[in-house]
């Protein structure tokens, strides 16, 4: 029949608008790839981003020079522990990074944080 029709073809373009509508959950993750202490008032941080279904990414780098970066795999810069009289102290510092992975179009996201010990 007519009506039958007409709710088969309004069932299918719901169909079809879910499944182009609907997105993957991003999944945030990252590595430390390795920190680079050859200067002596410095620590860089370098990062690998293993996100999963993300387009866009946002970083927080507590104590950092640089506090934030949308950059995929960015680096990260930490003034070395000084002492009241300017000397470098080689005390450890605990910092944390986060990383806010988004989906296309920003619609869903994930977030992953690690302590990152600088000395």
């Amino acid at each position: 029949s007519k009506v039958m029709k007409i709710i088969t073809l309004i069932s299918g373009l719901l169909a079809i608008s879910v499944l182009f509508s609907c997105q993957k959950q991003p999944s945030a993750r990252f590595e430390i790839d390795y920190i680079d202490t050859t200067d002596y008032s410095v620590s860089v941080v370098h990062l690998i981003n293993n996100s999963l279904d993300a387009d866009n990414y946002e970083w927080k780098a507590t104590g950092s020079i640089m506090v934030y970066s949308f950059a995929e795999n960015p680096t990260f810069t930490y003034v070395k522990s000084m002492d009241s009289q300017g000397f470098f102290t080689g005390a450890a510092t605990l910092n944390t990074i986060t990383l806010t992975a988004y989906s296309k179009k920003r619609k869903k996201k994930d977030e992953y944080s690690r302590t990152v010990t600088i000395y």
